[in-house]
């Protein structure tokens, strides 16, 4: 400024003037109008940080909202610290392009300060129903059954690690009593003053919920569409069903962030009366955002849960063995057991196990096994469970009908077919144990390779086979837990309810020729699975916690018959005493005679 007053002083050479000169001319500037600047005496402008937190505590309700701030007052809570407005003009511009956004998109009166009635009639309608419908699709997603979770959850997974997230947090949309609560004052018919602070709360709370989704919508979207595509198939809904259901999650999944969000975000800025944007630190402060509203927290907890579940389900079998290992360390004894698992064991001591009985020439694998070992005892029930009992779980002859309890679909035969296709994993499992045991075999007596190739050759086989044997056994043991589980439904049902047996007493045959009869020719539908149930249970229990389950290649335990345990699932009476004590005969060596 000093510099262009001196260059309007050389340009009217008031240097070179006389003091007469000098002061007619000031004299005429004066008469025409011109002032004399002088200095301002005013304070430079101090800020009391600590008394406006102060001022913004005792201004903020009980409910943790702060009351608005009057025009031109600045606010501690409302304004950041590193930019605040400079100026009253600067607050009423935002102010009223707040009013303005405000009042067109029809959440505020035009007079200010209240909500409208459009606003309030779109909450009570429009709001309710389109998250009503959207909860309807969500909430059997985010709340599986036992069956589907894992099934869902595995998908999920491979989308993202939150994708499931997602769609249990768009289940929390819609709450009926939250809702009710924002829209308690509004009656239709007859208007009334609803400012935004007197629904502070609940507004703040829905908002909140769909706020923290905003940046996920598209992936909200495709997780949606995902679970719904594979609940379809697996409930084998019709393709146009599908396709209605994704039309109506796309419809409402826009109408929450594109429509809804905009609206509960004016209506929010109109109780801190600021016009703030999406993300800014001020109105996430306002929103009490915590650790469990970040994306992510809800994916961390159930792999707490899933976790702590599979060391829980860990730790009881662990200690089961534990218990059975301290109680009888080389016998099980049959009168300790439930009543299904002695009448499964009777079964199975009917049927010859010994190789003198089943195995005729090398080309029978289990010409190459020993009969103490737990593979060869697994092999020959397998193959007893495939030719005698596998047909229950496939037989459309009988009739399963399905069933709704406690809103939940039970298809049980569904169940039994999926356990029988598992047990090809067991039946694999078996050939390719097999075949590196017939190839140590032939390993072993080969003449072409040196001692320390056969050594080598040899040791690799033998991990390999330790590995396959216990893996084997395991699992084939698991998948017996779901097929076991199914048919006591079947069993239990018969005796009370009947809801799934629809022909009982019906005869079973079998359709096969050349082949010799099947034990349960001619039996009853509900002797026929019972049976199946029995052997199940026993053979479940041998390969999982019996003489058959832990490591080691060699059967360490005996089972011990006590007198009176044992009756059959067809009714017969149990053996005597001298019997069950008696040396056993060579078809059972390999239950009772294996120390």
């Amino acid at each position: 400024m000093s510099r262009g007053l001196d260059d309007t002083r050389r340009s009217i050479r008031v240097d070179g003037m006389e003091d007469a000169e000098k002061r007619k001319l000031f004299n005429k500037f004066q008469e025409h109008g011109g002032e004399v600047l002088k200095e301002d005496p005013r304070k430079a402008l101090t800020i009391d940080r600590d008394r406006q937190k102060d001022l913004a505590k005792r201004r903020a309700g009980a409910s943790g909202i702060p009351e608005p701030a009057p025009p031109g007052a600045r606010s501690a809570m409302a304004t950041p610290a590193k930019n605040k407005s400079g100026s009253a003009i600067g607050r009423f511009f935002e102010r009223f392009a707040l009013w303005f956004k405000s009042t067109t998109a029809g959440v505020m009166e035009g007079t200010g300060g209240v909500l409208s009635q459009k606003f309030l009639h779109h909450l009570h309608s429009d709001a309710q129903a389109r998250l009503l419908d959207l909860g309807l699709l969500v909430t059997p997603l985010a709340h599986p059954s036992a069956e589907f979770r894992p099934k869902l959850l595995a998908a999920m997974s491979k989308l993202g690690s939150v994708y499931f997230e997602l769609i249990v947090r768009i289940d929390r949309l819609y709450d009926e009593k939250l809702l009710q609560e924002l829209t308690s004052l509004y009656v239709p018919g007859a208007p009334k003053s609803i400012t935004p602070r007197s629904v502070g709360e609940p507004l703040r709370e829905l908002y909140k919920r769909i706020y923290i989704l905003r940046s996920f919508s598209q992936s909200a979207t495709t997780a949606i569409i995902r679970a719904l595509e594979l609940q379809a198939r697996e409930e084998k809904k019709e393709s146009v069903a599908l396709s209605k259901n994704i039309q109506r999650a796309k419809r409402s999944l826009d109408y929450v962030f594109s429509e809804l969000l905009p609206k509960l975000h004016l209506a929010v800025l109109n109780i801190l009366k600021r016009n703030y944007w999406y993300g800014h630190r001020d109105l996430e402060e306002f929103l009490d955002l915590a650790d469990e509203d970040r994306i992510g927290f809800i994916t961390e907890k159930i792999a707490r849960e899933l976790a702590e579940s599979k060391n829980r389900q860990q730790s009881l079998l662990e200690a089961k063995k534990t218990e059975m290992r301290d109680r009888t360390p080389s016998e099980i004894r049959t009168s300790d057991l439930p009543d299904q698992m002695q009448a499964g064991l009777a079964v199975m001591r009917e049927f010859p196990t010994g190789k003198d009985k089943i195995v005729s020439g090398r080309e029978n694998p289990l010409a190459f096994l020993d009969e103490d070992s737990k593979m060869y005892l697994t092999e020959v029930f397998f193959e007893i469970l495939d030719r005698e009992y596998s047909f229950i779980l496939t037989s459309n002859k009988i009739k399963i009908a399905l069933d709704y309890q406690a809103g939940e679909r039970k298809d049980i035969r569904k169940l039994l077919n999926e356990g029988y296709f598992a047990l090809d994993e067991t039946r694999n499992h078996i050939k390719e144990y097999n075949r590196i045991v017939t190839e140590r075999w032939k390993t072993e007596r080969s003449p072409q390779y040196t001692p320390i190739q056969k050594s080598q050759m040899l040791h690799k086989s033998d991990m390999e086979r330790t590995r396959l044997d216990n893996q084997t056994r395991s699992r084939f043991g698991n998948i017996l837990v779901r097929i076991e589980s199914a048919l006591k439904m079947l069993v239990d049902d018969q005796k009370g309810a009947n809801h799934f047996l629809q022909n009982p007493d019906e005869p079973v045959h079998f359709d096969v020729t050349g082949e010799g009869k099947r034990r349960l020719e001619g039996r009853t539908v509900i002797d026929a699975i019972t049976e199946t149930w029995v052997f199940v249970s026993a053979l479940r229990f041998r390969l999982l916690e019996g003489d058959l389950s832990g490591l080691g290649s060699k059967i360490e335990q005996v089972i011990v018959y006590d007198a009176g345990a044992g009756v059959l699932a067809d009714g017969a009476e149990p053996e005597s005493q001298e019997e069950s004590q008696a040396p056993p005969p060579a078809d059972a060596a390999g239950e009772q005679g294996q120390a």
